[in-house]
């Protein structure tokens, strides 16, 4: 799937915005299955900006409120502190979800690793 400059843009924009990949694809006039089958893939432009809008939005939120946050705004505070315990829970989730990814299974080591001793 290409997409011009333009049309990136818009992507970011709209995901920032919390569109939906079909009102995205409806928005752009292309096939709802295109775009999905593009965001499936965590390689592809389409994906990648989708991601990137989102994320650039609630960045300038985020820097928003630690502003008025430092400027002693109580409510801006409170807020903070509720996103940075959400933040630091959801990190400490997907770390342990990708440590356990990445550890091979029982039914994937060797039956006879090379470096124990087996006794024979």
């Amino acid at each position: 799937m290409n997409l011009n400059e333009d049309q990136i843009t818009e992507l970011e924009t709209l995901s920032g915005c919390n569109y939906t990949l079909k009102q995205v694809a409806m928005y752009f006039n292309l096939p709802y299955k295109e775009v999905m089958a593009a965001y499936q893939d965590e390689k592809s432009t389409l994906r990648y900006h989708y991601d990137r809008g989102k994320l650039i939005v609630q960045a300038q939120i985020d820097i928003q409120a630690t502003s008025s946050a430092q400027n002693g705004n109580l409510t801006a505070m409170q807020r903070l502190d509720k996103i940075s315990a959400q933040r630091e829970f959801i990190n400490s989730r997907d770390e342990m979800i990708n440590t356990v990814i990445s550890r091979p299974s029982p039914s994937q080591k060797q039956l006879y690793p090379a470096d124990e001793d087996t006794g024979l």
